[in-house]
C-alpha cells in the first residue's frame, strides 16, 4: 500500500467508532484489526493504536478531537525520558520518546511522561510542529517501514 493510500485508509477507519472495552462486545472490537490486518498489517498497527488511544481517551472520562488520528507512544528507554515542567502557569515536555509509530501521519499522540512522574499526555502534533523532531531512520525492518516509526524529540512543547 502506498503511503498516500495508507493516510487516506487510515483516515478512513479513523471515523468508524469500536465497540469500546469492557461494553459486553469484546469479540466484535476484536474481530476488526484481523480484518484490517489482511488488508494491510502497516495499516493495522496503526488502526490498532487509534482506537486503544479512543478507549484510552473515554475511559478517562474525556472525548477524542473530532476527526483526529491518535497514535499511542508509551515505550520507554531509560535514557530517553520525557520531562514535564509545570513553570510559568504552563506546560511544557522535553526530551526524547523512542519507537514512535505514525510519525507524520497522526494528528495526535498519548504519550508517556516518567519525570517529575508518570503521567500519560495528549499532544497535538500540528500544534507543536516547530518544536518538534523527527528521526525515522532507526527503524529498519521494511515490513512496517510505512507506519513511519522513529523517535520524536521534544523541545518544549507547550500544553
Amino acid at each position: 500500500m502506498t503511503s498516500e493510500r495508507l493516510r487516506d485508509r487510515l483516515r478512513k477507519l479513523a471515523t468508524e467508532e469500536l465497540p469500546l472495552p469492557g461494553s459486553g462486545a469484546t469479540a466484535a472490537r476484536h474481530q476488526c484489526l484481523p480484518e484490517v490486518g489482511r488488508e494491510d498489517l502497516s495499516l493495522a498497527k496503526l488502526a490498532e493504536a487509534h482506537w486503544d488511544a479512543v478507549a484510552i481517551l473515554v475511559e478517562a472520562g474525556r472525548e477524542p478531537q473530532p476527526g483526529a488520528v491518535y497514535g499511542v507512544w508509551a515505550s520507554e528507554i531509560p535514557t530517553q525520558a520525557l520531562t514535564l515542567d509545570s513553570s510559568a502557569h504552563t506546560l511544557s515536555l522535553a526530551g526524547k520518546k523512542p519507537f514512535c509509530s505514525g510519525l507524520g501521519i497522526v494528528d495526535r499522540a498519548l504519550v508517556t511522561v516518567t519525570e517529575p512522574t508518570h503521567l500519560l499526555m495528549e499532544i497535538d502534533l500540528h500544534e507543536q510542529e516547530n518544536r518538534i523532531e523527527v528521526d525515522t531512520k532507526m527503524w529498519a525492518t521494511d515490513a512496517f517501514r510505512p507506519t513511519n516509526t522513529g523517535s520524536l524529540k521534544l523541545d518544549g512543547s507547550r500544553h
